[in-house]
């Protein structure tokens, strides 16, 4: 037998205090407190794919016709929306194998685009598996 431990120690989690998005493939998408306080997020996020760069996408707080937010009550702060097709279109844009899950960062500084408004980068390449 062959046992790891988990306990309060060596099991924390490496997105606390950051701004985070996750998908599942389920359709659960969560957006962290964190990510929801910098952005200034009310009550909608939508987002944005790069047809010309595959793996750019973006997130708008408060957008035009965007997914309505929840409290995400399971993971303390932050606002969780669902929707299958996207969230596994991000996991499909991923270069990995793990098409489960993901967690990205955010970049706290947002572009400007022209007829569209203010959008917040995801870094897709930052992608990794939720922990315990």
């Amino acid at each position: 037998m062959n046992l790891k431990k988990f306990d309060s120690v060596n099991t924390v989690a490496t997105g606390r205090g950051k701004m985070t998005i996750s998908f599942n493939h389920s359709g659960v998408i969560a957006i962290s407190g964190k990510a929801c306080e910098a952005m200034g997020v009310e009550s909608t996020v939508c987002l944005y794919k790069d047809e010309d760069s595959e793996r750019d996408w973006y997130v708008m707080p408060d957008g035009p016709d965007g997914f309505h937010l929840r409290k995400n009550t399971t993971k303390g702060s932050g606002s969780a929306f669902n929707s299958t097709p996207l969230a596994r279109q991000v996991l499909l844009d991923l270069d990995w194998n793990e098409k489960k899950a993901a967690i990205c960062r955010i970049v706290p500084n947002p572009v400007e685009v022209k007829g569209v408004g203010r959008l917040y980068p995801i870094l897709i390449s930052s992608a990794r598996k939720p922990e315990l």
